[in-house]
């Protein structure tokens, strides 16, 4: 019964230890929102210059945007689709 007791109370400490501090979790809050922005940048700008067309909800993270190549010949979109993409990272970081 002892040790039970003593296992009741160290559970709890030893979940708070494992626990994100608050700068880790605000990091990933504000990574996630880069991401969840830039997403809806691109989509907005390509949803309006191809009407036809809509840009994949696939495309949240930066990895999966930098492969899409979807651009109609459209070199200069893609370029500022990439630069873009570029300049976003270097805040996550």
């Amino acid at each position: 019964m002892r040790h039970l007791l003593k296992l009741l109370l160290l559970v709890p400490f030893l979940s708070f230890a494992q626990a994100e501090t608050p700068a880790q979790a605000n990091k990933k809050l504000f990574d996630r929102t880069i991401d969840e922005l830039n997403f809806r940048t691109f989509e907005t700008v390509y949803d309006k210059h191809f009407t036809r067309q809509k840009f994949p909800a696939s495309l949240r993270t930066a990895a999966a945007r930098r492969d899409f190549t979807s651009f109609d010949n459209n070199t200069e979109l893609q370029k500022l689709f990439l630069n873009y993409n570029g300049v976003a990272e270097r805040y996550k970081t």
